[in-house]
C-alpha cells in the first residue's frame, strides 16, 4: 500500500514536471514553426518571381508587340494571384540595342505595370545604360524582364529572422527572328 502512494506522488510530480517542461519549450517550437512556413513561403516567391520573369521573357523574345507586353503584364499578375502580385508585384519589359561593337547598350523601348521603376539607370541625353545591379547581356538586341515584389513576413511582429523587402528576378533573352525590334514605335 505505501509502495501505490509513493508510486502516485511520482505520477504526479511527473505531470507537473511535463506541463512545465512544455510551457518552457512552447514558445521554441512556435518560433521553429512559422520559421519553417516563413521559410518555405519565402522561397516560393522567389520561385513565382523567376517563373514569371522567364515566362514573359521568353514570350516576349517570341512575339514582340505592345500588345503582347500588355498581355504579359496582365498575366503576371494571374501568375502571382497566390501571393498578390497584383498589390505587391511589379514588371518592366525594356529593349536594348548594343551600340556599333563596343560594350554600351541603348535603351530603346521600355513597358512597365503602374508604379514600376527600373533598377538600371540611363543616360536621359544618350538613351544608354550607365548602370544595374545586374549584369545585362550583350548583344545586339537584348529584351530584359525585371519582376520586383514587395516582400513583407507574415510575422513580423513575432519573427524578425525575415526583414521587409523588395525582392528583384530579372530574366534576359534575344527576340526570335525579328526584324521590328521597337514594338512600341509606331511603325
Amino acid at each position: 500500500m505505501r509502495l501505490m502512494k509513493k508510486i502516485q506522488k511520482f505520477i504526479d510530480q511527473s505531470r507537473g514536471a511535463s506541463v512545465v517542461e512544455f510551457t518552457l519549450l512552447l514558445p521554441l517550437l512556435a518560433t521553429i514553426s512559422l520559421g519553417i512556413y516563413e521559410t518555405t513561403r519565402y522561397v516560393m516567391i522567389k520561385t513565382k518571381l523567376n517563373e514569371i520573369a522567364q515566362g514573359i521573357a521568353t514570350w516576349v523574345s517570341e512575339e514582340t508587340s505592345t500588345a503582347t507586353i500588355t498581355d504579359c503584364l496582365i498575366g503576371a499578375n494571374l501568375m502571382g494571384a497566390n501571393y498578390n502580385f497584383s498589390n505587391y508585384g511589379k514588371v518592366i519589359v525594356s529593349g536594348l540595342q548594343q551600340v556599333g561593337s563596343s560594350s554600351n547598350q541603348k535603351l530603346v523601348w521600355q513597358q512597365g505595370s503602374s508604379g514600376a521603376q527600373s533598377a538600371m539607370t540611363v543616360n536621359s541625353s544618350t538613351g544608354y545604360v550607365t548602370g544595374s545591379p545586374f549584369s545585362v547581356l550583350l548583344d545586339t538586341q537584348v529584351i530584359v524582364v525585371e519582376v520586383s515584389y514587395s516582400y513583407s513576413p507574415m510575422f513580423t511582429y513575432f519573427l524578425s529572422i525575415f526583414p521587409s523587402a523588395t525582392l528583384l528576378k530579372v530574366a534576359q533573352t534575344v527576340p526570335v527572328g525579328t526584324t521590328s525590334f521597337n514594338p512600341l514605335s509606331p511603325t
